[in-house]
């Protein structure tokens, strides 16, 4: 069956090129524009030859490609060309059994220009790769010369507030009391950005070895009971009885323990703040929660108190000291330990982060 040749006026209405392609394969109509696309303006054999490749190109291409996709043609005149193809079937009536409407979309322009952002993107990326790579050796350097002059400060600090260098009077004592706090509290800042600086560049070590978990927790516990009788706290440790060691760093444990329980102390006014450990019910491995009484984190905020350098509501920060760093360094610590931290909470009623350690076959 012939087309309809009423349908030619709609294809020339087309801004893009179009054509009918039959059920045998055969092209029944074509636009001006497929035809400016297709066919050369000289008649010399080179052309014909050309023209006749194209349309069986386009032929081929269409009938195997089903009804759209992306079609690669190339033009003697202006090299290739990138068209999004699709296509849509036609009432027998207009062009016979199985004929289909096929439209052209030159967007050879548009995937170049794709193509070069690509090319920046991936060279920003590289760049910014190098960056954070040079910012992380600068803050590890940097972290690491700034820690010999402020220990040297608490230092000389302990040694005037023991009377070494004679008596001093109250006032005295209370400046240096404050000196000292705020040397402490510079110190741990330092520490913490160097932590942060090795675990991006990949250069924190991790040492295993056998570790009693009800060891380290009372360890810990002593350590943070100055802190825990200043705000009048109670303070509880519980650990399941024969709970099985863990094969893991000690010192990198100890610390993530010391920043969870120090942030349980910070944010807690009032109430009680405690320790458990216990079998984890899920999988093998134990598991430590460190509780508090304390101000609590909004559901929205659940996600991002893990990123660097955030205190999820600024409003707190007069009053809770900090840097930001210690929940973003927990969590990849741990990561590199082969363990896991979660947290549930409540504004107003308190929080409990879960830290999951795996064990070690000659752990049980």
């Amino acid at each position: 069956m012939a087309p309809d040749q009423s349908l030619l006026g709609v294809l020339n209405a087309l801004p893009d090129p179009a054509l009918v392609i039959g059920h045998d394969a055969r092209i029944l109509l074509e636009n001006r524009q497929l035809a400016a696309l297709l066919h050369p303006a000289d008649s010399s054999d080179a052309a014909v030859r050309r023209t006749t490749e194209l349309n069986n190109l386009l032929l081929s291409s269409l009938m195997n490609r089903g009804t759209n996709g992306e079609l690669h043609l190339v033009h003697p005149a202006d090299g290739a060309r990138i068209f999004d193809a699709s296509s849509a079937p036609l009432p027998p009536e207009m062009a016979g059994e199985g004929a289909r409407l096929w439209t052209l979309r030159d967007v050879t322009e548009s995937r170049r220009a794709f193509n070069d952002l690509e090319v920046r993107v991936e060279r920003q990326a590289r760049e910014l790769e190098s960056a954070n790579r040079l910012k992380s050796e600068f803050l590890a350097s940097m972290s690491h010369e700034l820690k010999t002059p402020i220990n040297a400060l608490i230092g000389y600090t302990a040694l005037l507030r023991d009377r070494v260098y004679g008596d001093l009077t109250r006032g005295q004592e209370a400046a240096l009391d404050r000196v000292s706090t705020a040397s402490e509290h510079l110190l741990e800042l330092v520490s913490d950005m160097l932590d942060l600086s090795r675990l991006q560049g990949g250069g924190l070590a991790v040492r295993p070895e056998p570790v009693e978990l009800a060891e380290l927790i009372r360890d810990v516990g002593r350590a943070v009971e100055p802190q825990v009788q200043v705000k009048q706290l109670d303070f509880q440790v519980e650990i399941e009885p024969e709970l099985p060691r863990v094969i893991t760093d000690r010192a990198r444990l100890r610390q993530v323990l010391m920043h969870l329980l120090s942030n349980a102390i910070k944010f807690t006014s009032h109430g009680n703040v405690s320790v458990q450990a216990r079998r984890a019910k899920r999988r093998r491995g134990v598991e430590i929660l460190v509780s508090d009484t304390g101000i609590g984190i909004r559901r929205e905020h659940l996600s991002t108190i893990w990123e660097e350098f955030r205190q999820v509501d600024q409003s707190w920060t007069r009053e809770h000291e900090g840097s930001g760093l210690g929940l973003a360094i927990t969590k990849q610590m741990l990561e590199l330990l082969g363990g896991t931290v979660r947290v549930r909470s409540r504004p107003g009623q308190g929080s409990v982060f879960t830290v999951t350690l795996p064990l070690s076959n000659k752990s049980e």
